[in-house]
């Protein structure tokens, strides 16, 4: 079932409907935050839309990284399993 939860980002309210907890919303938006962050550490005053287009990048090219990671991984499990397919039939 879908519930309302409330989280803040860039000084904006935002009502969440989700049917994940509260504590797993609120750890996204830490996360969120945390990448916002990182945008503005050079002091500059970006606008909040630069600033949270910019932590999408950031979140989308850890996000891939990690997948093209995982995917290599699989590829050598599978390699792996092969291998040993073949040692038993011989």
């Amino acid at each position: 079932m879908k519930k309302e939860i409330e989280v803040l980002l860039l000084n904006q309210r935002l009502t969440i409907r989700t049917e994940a907890d509260k504590d797993r919303v609120d750890q996204v938006a830490r996360f969120v935050s945390e990448e916002l962050q990182k945008t503005d550490k050079n002091g500059k005053s970006a606008s909040s839309l630069n600033r949270a287009l910019l932590a999408c990048m950031n979140i989308a090219g850890e996000y891939l990284k990690l997948k093209e990671s995982r995917l290599e991984e699989a590829g050598q499990v599978e390699q792996k399993i092969k291998g040993l397919l073949e040692m038993i039939e011989v």
